[in-house]
């Protein structure tokens, strides 16, 4: 009996110091920093498994539309040439109509849709792996990333989210970062280069505290 308590109490003092362990790593220098990387990972993988096939469906949409419009310019066509009485004019009124509906969705699906004038079977897509993992790094660092944005409704909801507990971890990466130059800017004055003349006039900074477990 006293010997299972030994041991039950043993496991979770390990467990207890690996999890402490766990956290220290996390908030370090080299753990937030991976944090931020495996973060935009998973956020490429994620946006691209949600955006890219509504990225592949307005270009089926709009091939569909263009060849139901030449379908049926090809009808006026026909009527043309089998009807004696046809007349030029409103044979030409009719394929202008025809013409400017389809001009109409086509413009309606690039503004609405996002259809961005590409065929089908296309290979180039933005949201890509590599696109996707443009537009998550931008998510959270707010600087911006062209025209590329969510056009689903689960995608602009997961980018609030993202972005709120991306732009945290980004802020701590970035606070590791200062503390880095700091650094770097106290060891260099100690220690006099030909480049410590270009940095005499500066103001040291102190080191942000880090984090104690």
């Amino acid at each position: 009996m006293g010997s299972s308590r030994l041991r039950q109490s043993s496991l979770e003092e390990r467990y207890r110091k690996c999890l402490r362990i766990s956290l220290t790593f996390l908030f370090s220098q080299v753990g937030l920093i991976g944090l931020v990387v495996a973060y935009s990972a998973v956020g490429a993988v994620l946006f691209e498994w949600l955006e890219a096939d509504q990225e592949i469906e307005p270009r089926r949409k709009i091939l569909q539309i263009r060849l139901d419009c030449l379908d049926d310019l090809n009808r006026l066509n026909r009527q043309r040439q089998f009807d004696n009485n046809s007349n030029d004019e409103l044979w030409a009124i009719n394929a202008g109509a025809l013409l400017k509906a389809f001009e109409t969705q086509v413009v309606k699906a690039t503004k609405v849709e996002g259809y961005d004038g590409k065929e089908v079977d296309d290979a180039e897509r933005q949201w890509s792996v590599s696109g996707s993992l443009l537009y998550s790094i931008t998510v959270i660092t707010t600087i911006g990333y062209g025209n590329l944005a969510p056009k689903t409704g689960p995608g602009k909801v997961v980018t609030i989210i993202y972005a709120l507990i991306g732009k945290t971890k980004h802020f701590h990466c970035a606070i590791v970062r200062s503390d880095i130059v700091c650094a770097v800017y106290q060891s260099a004055q100690h220690q006099p280069t030909p480049f410590s003349a270009a940095f005499s006039n500066i103001v040291p900074c102190e080191p942000h505290t880090s984090l104690e477990i």
